[in-house]
């Protein structure tokens, strides 16, 4: 026994044992990373095992599980698929033509109401009542039609408008310098123009107090008329 203890063949690897049994009692190293005869296949792979605590919030389970399905990189390509998409909010579309207008030739031209009654007359009156350089009158469609005429069964024997008879120049060059002219449309017809707001075709009573009608309208300006035939121009706003 005392030769075997001299030996330094059997002495060393005891010496080694020992020492490794000493390490693993008091903690310092496991004997996980002892792994001698699988190395190479340890080398190669790791192993992870998760253990499933009931601590885990709902915000943790939703993060793994946008995590385990590839969730932003699905939707980053997406994201980028969509650029191409004629209908998203950035895509420039090309300018359309403008539409060749629809004439339907088998449709009936589509009949005016005309009012049936002397209190429909009235108030249809009202409401479409013009004034020219003849005077006043009543519009249907396109018909122009005065005092003395009929709109349908009724006839009309009277249009006028309440007011003074007479309005001094300077009282209508007050009003009128207070309207604003902002458009105006030489293509429609009939002509029109758009007032301080309101929008306005020729013949159309502009106001009733002072009585002025839009006259005539140009491309850079418009005509007013009053009850008496006179004209006052207005010029478009710069």
């Amino acid at each position: 026994m005392r030769k075997l203890l001299n030996e330094p063949r059997v002495v060393v690897p005891l010496a080694l044992l020992t020492l490794l049994w000493v390490l693993v009692s008091y903690g310092v190293i496991s004997p996980m990373k002892l792994d001698f005869f699988k190395s190479e296949r340890s080398a190669s792979k790791q192993f992870f095992v998760k253990r499933n605590t009931a601590a885990a919030s709902a915000a943790d389970r939703a993060v793994e599980s946008l995590i385990k399905g590839q969730w932003l990189p699905r939707r980053w390509q997406s994201y980028s698929a969509l650029q191409g998409e004629p209908f998203v909010a950035n895509h420039v579309f090309k300018e359309v033509e403008e539409l060749a207008p629809i004439v339907n030739t088998g449709a009936e031209p589509e009949s005016l109401p005309t009012p049936k009654t002397a209190e429909e007359l009235s108030i249809y009156i009202v409401e479409n009542l013009g004034l020219d350089e003849a005077g006043f009158f009543v519009r249907l469609g396109s018909r122009k039609i005065r005092a003395g005429e009929m709109l349908g069964s009724q006839l009309i024997s009277q249009i006028s408008v309440p007011g003074p008879r007479v309005v001094t120049a300077d009282s209508i060059q007050l009003f009128i310098s207070q309207l604003r002219l902002e458009a105006t449309s030489t293509q429609s017809s009939p002509k029109s123009a758009q007032i301080s707001d309101s929008y306005y075709l020729e013949g159309d009573l502009v106001s009733r107090s002072p009585v002025l009608a839009l006259y005539r309208v140009f491309a850079e300006d418009v005509e007013l008329i009053d009850r008496e035939g006179r004209v006052w121009p207005i010029r478009l706003l710069d």
